[in-house]
């Protein structure tokens, strides 16, 4: 492995490879040189799935794995037309005021069989077998429905924030999603928002940051999602064009009990203040919590100790019912109004 990492010189270039090995070995994974080949190449992928540069055993556990996977890809493929996919929104708080002023659009599938799926179990599906595409463009398209329906109701206008996939902002036609959906919905830009990881980064960035800034000249909003837990670069951070910074459940669990969190937090508030960007802590489930971020300067809010994902209707239902009723004010934590919310998970 350390031999294939060394530079190749072709011309004036370095060329840098990488290899992932997968290793089947007899009698135990098979008898026959086809069936060994096929538990390798299983293996092999696993190695690839772990970050490249890796080398696997295979296991018996990594084929029921592939099989439990390939049996979600195909049911993936009728999910959109059979209307399995829902959007849950979780509210985002201002710091000081407490005031809901956006909503994050997170998306779950309800599997005809095996029940509620997890994101973290089908999104990666539907990025490797590029679903992602369809997948998030429903996404956009249903998020913005709703946030145009949210602020004739309210007459409030509430930012809407979807996740973006790298595959998504890979598509040289994407900026026409976008624009095409805003004139389907008379959506309004201004306070609409697109979170994208740091695992862009990672990829050929020319092309995405391209579009972005397409997309910033809409008049859209650009956060940049689990700031610090993949691949933080700041040469980067200087060419793109962002607005939010979202703050990790990672980092906010820290707080009280250790001060290396607390540091990092602490930095990226102030970095986002330096870039001119606001700061939004995700995962927040305690007052202590909230207590720190609202010190050291966090502008917003979100997480459990306010309000968990809801459905359309149960934010209707609720907490609009209660914006009428507080004459124009969106406040308080939500266990402050009523103890009787049933919130969907």
């Amino acid at each position: 492995m350390f031999l294939l990492e060394r530079p190749i010189a072709m011309d004036s270039y370095n060329l840098h490879i990488s290899a992932s090995i997968g290793i089947a070995c007899f009698p135990q994974d098979g008898y026959s040189p086809e069936l060994l080949i096929k538990n390798a190449d299983i293996a092999m992928y696993e190695a690839k799935e772990q970050g490249k540069g890796q080398f696997v055993f295979y296991e018996d556990s990594l084929k029921e794995d592939i099989d439990e996977n390939m049996t979600l890809s195909n049911d993936l493929y009728s999910a959109i037309d059979n209307n399995q996919f829902e959007l849950v929104y979780q509210p985002q708080v201002d710091a000081t005021t407490q005031e809901i002023n956006g909503f994050e659009a997170l998306i779950r599938w309800h599997h005809p069989e095996r029940g509620l799926q997890a994101p973290a179990k089908f999104i990666p599906l539907a990025e490797r077998t590029e679903l992602i595409i369809p997948i998030g463009e429903w996404v956009i398209r249903t998020a913005m429905a709703q946030q145009k329906k949210w602020q004739e109701q309210t007459g409030k206008r509430l930012r809407m924030a979807v996740n973006l996939s790298t595959k998504q902002l890979k598509m040289a036609d994407f900026v026409n999603v976008i624009e095409y959906a805003l004139l389907e919905f008379d959506g309004d830009p201004a306070s609409f928002e697109l979170e994208i990881t740091e695992s862009i980064f990672m990829e050929d960035t020319t092309l995405m940051l391209n579009q972005l800034k397409q997309i910033k000249d809409m008049g859209m909003a650009i956060a940049i999602d689990d700031f610090g837990t993949e691949y933080s670069s700041l040469s980067y951070l200087k060419k793109l064009p962002m607005d939010r910074i979202k703050i990790p459940k990672t980092f906010i669990d820290g707080i009280g009990h250790n001060e290396k969190d607390e540091a990092i937090i602490v930095s990226t508030i102030v970095l986002g203040l330096k870039l001119g960007c606001r700061t939004i802590a995700e995962g927040v489930e305690t007052e202590k919590q909230l207590l720190f971020l609202k010190q050291h300067g966090c502008e917003e809010i979100q997480g459990y100790y306010f309000y968990q994902p809801m459905q359309a209707q149960k934010i209707e239902h609720e907490l609009f019912n209660y914006y009428k009723r507080s004459n124009g004010l969106i406040c308080l934590p939500a266990h402050k109004i009523t103890a009787t919310y049933q919130y969907y998970m």
